[in-house]
């Protein structure tokens, strides 16, 4: 319930955010853009880190691009509001033969069919306004092998991303947007934290984030809190796993490289090594 009373505050602020940006912020300019300089973004692992506004002022019927209708949908004349929509279907079959070296039971040799579906709506209420939602499905069909149909594989009918944007412009090169609701977290390459986009069931937390980008450097400090998977159920976060700190990234001009500088604090109350239980921070 305090997770849900949550995201109603931050949609009520974001409606809050809503009348004191139309009041001043102009119309956008209508600006036909060619379609042949259109310069769409690729598709991201995280689908709510794309940007659609590139189609903004564009015939769409004169692109080609079956799925363009979809990514930009006008909802205003001046289309200062708009929605995109996008999905995901994704079939993996595995075979085994001799799981765990054939020391799996009941069965050491099985294939099995994943199945995965996501649907995600991105709504742009105003130029610093924004509410993401993404559900999502996974089943397992036919899988026997050790463990069986674990959370891993199945999730039927949940929420993976509701989550509230604003953003608060400080001047040309600098911006700083506030998220709060369900979001996955990802930094880096996703050797620590990651969308665990592999397994059949993607990992997700509730909780806060601010995004702060200066120049060409993002500096993103956060506090989460796990969802647990719960097959049949509409998953929840725990407070027993939490997930803090702050990651910034950005280049170092006098090398070719970028530069990841974080601190990161995991705290996780039931943990088992070895046969002995207690809290891992």
């Amino acid at each position: 319930m305090s997770n849900r009373r949550c995201v109603g505050t931050l949609m009520g602020m974001a409606l809050q955010w809503l009348a004191v940006i139309h009041a001043a912020e102009p119309a956008w300019a209508q600006q036909n853009q060619a379609v042949d300089e259109l310069k769409r973004p690729a598709y991201q692992l995280r689908r709510f880190d794309e940007d659609w506004s590139v189609l903004r002022g564009v015939d769409l019927s004169a692109t080609g691009d079956f799925w363009d209708p979809l990514k930009f949908v006008p909802l205003t004349r001046d289309q200062s509001v708009w929605l995109s929509l996008g999905g995901q279907l994704r079939e993996r079959a595995e075979y085994y033969r001799h799981y765990l070296f054939g020391v799996s039971t009941p069965d050491d040799t099985d294939a099995y069919l994943l199945s995965r579906f996501r649907l995600s709506a991105d709504l742009h209420i105003a130029p610093y306004v924004r509410l993401f939602a993404e559900g999502k499905a996974a089943f397992s069909l036919d899988r026997n092998l050790a463990g069986g149909r674990t959370t891993s594989y199945v999730d039927e009918f949940d929420l993976q991303n509701g989550f509230a944007d604003i953003m608060i412009p400080l001047g040309e090169q600098a911006n700083v947007t506030l998220r709060g609701g369900r979001q996955e977290l990802l930094f880096g390459a996703q050797r620590l934290v990651g969308v665990s986009d592999f397994t059949n069931v993607r990992r997700t937390f509730d909780g806060g984030q601010g995004i702060i980008r200066i120049g060409e450097w993002t500096i993103s400090p956060f506090w989460a809190e796990l969802v647990v998977v719960d097959k049949y159920k509409f998953n929840v976060s725990t407070a027993d796993n939490k997930l803090f700190g702050i990651y910034s990234t950005g280049p170092l001009h006098f090398l070719p490289v970028n530069l990841d500088l974080y601190w990161l604090s995991a705290d996780n109350a039931g943990v088992t090594i070895n046969g002995t239980s207690g809290r891992e921070r």
